[in-house]
């Protein structure tokens, strides 16, 4: 069996993200999300979301950005890039068609 080939970065822009700069960015999300500020406003949209979790899933995506997007922001890596790679990811994940997640369905 023949391994894989490697065409280059899957996220361009995040050659050089090391283990630990994920490790600290997870870190600086988790204190974020966090802060009651937050807390409220995912509570709010669970409210209205309730008892449908992809709704919720959907509403949550932008602030998600807004808190994901600071920090990488931060850490120098372009925004841009959270939205359509984690999109894509999502999508990859969730075995959904592009448009659930773009809100078209």
């Amino acid at each position: 069996m023949e391994a894989p080939v490697n065409d280059g970065p899957v996220f361009p822009g995040w050659e050089h993200v090391t283990a630990f700069d994920i490790l600290e960015m997870q870190n600086l999300m988790i204190e974020a999300y966090a802060q009651p500020y937050y807390q409220n406003r995912f509570q709010k949209m669970e409210e209205g979301s309730f008892p449908d979790k992809i709704i919720y899933a959907l509403e949550i995506e932008g602030l998600l950005i807004e808190v994901e997007g600071a920090i990488y922001d931060a850490e120098g890596h372009h925004r841009q890039h959270r939205v359509q790679h984690g999109a894509e990811a999502q999508r990859r994940v969730a075995g959904l068609p592009p448009e659930v997640l773009e809100g078209r369905a």
